[in-house]
């Protein structure tokens, strides 16, 4: 039963299910929470609940004179003036506050206090966590980035590409592909391959130049 408990330790339970920023805050909730619910009940139910709470705390119950709110709206606003926050605020304060009542509350008193706040219920109603979403599997493909690994999404590489056959002229095909460019063994200007230098003589001659004299 809750009676059993001491106050540090409903305030410490509310700090397990809500980020609040001390134990202070969490402590002013609970007390704005029960205050406001002594409020919304008939004397008898405020008596009852106050036996399973902590000394202090059934004592601030039981003080209150009855006030319904008739909404959970209406009972935010309340707990926001008792707490000197936003409605907002309030609002999930007190739903964490009474989530730890109906945690710790016989079955038989909390029964009873929902029967006299059945506008109130929402407040208590078991919240689910909401399920994880697994993140996406990744692919075991890995598409090769550069030009060593090849084309992106290429599944070979440029080296290991086969090639289309070069053309006839190409000097990929040829044994010796630099031959006439060097000028050991270039054959010379187009004028040279075909024999119409100065040396060799004018444009149709058969001596070469040097001979006509």
């Amino acid at each position: 039963m809750l009676g059993m408990l001491p106050e540090s330790e409903l305030v410490a339970r509310l700090r397990e299910r809500a980020p609040f920023r001390n134990e202070e805050e969490a402590r002013g909730a609970l007390r704005a929470t029960l205050a406001v619910l002594g409020e919304q009940l008939h004397e008898d139910e405020r008596r009852l609940v106050a036996e399973e709470l902590p000394r202090e705390l059934g004592g601030l119950l039981v003080r209150q004179r009855r006030k319904p709110a008739a909404t959970v709206e209406a009972f935010a606003e309340r707990v926001a003036e008792r707490e000197d926050c936003a409605p907002g605020r309030a609002i999930e304060h007190a739903e964490i506050a009474c989530s730890v009542l109906r945690d710790v509350l016989s079955k038989s008193t909390l029964d009873r206090l929902l029967g006299e706040i059945p506008n109130l219920t929402a407040l208590f109603e078991r919240r689910e966590e909401p399920e994880s979403v697994p993140p996406p599997a990744s692919s075991n493909v890995r598409h090769p980035t550069d030009l060593a690994e090849g084309r992106p999404g290429a599944e070979r590489s440029l080296a290991g590409t086969d090639s289309p056959p070069a053309h006839r002229h190409s000097v990929a095909r040829s044994n010796d592909p630099h031959a006439s460019t060097r000028l050991s063994s270039a054959p010379g200007l187009r004028q040279e391959q075909k024999g119409e230098t100065l040396a060799s003589g004018r444009p149709g001659s058969r001596r070469p130049i040097a001979d006509e004299h």
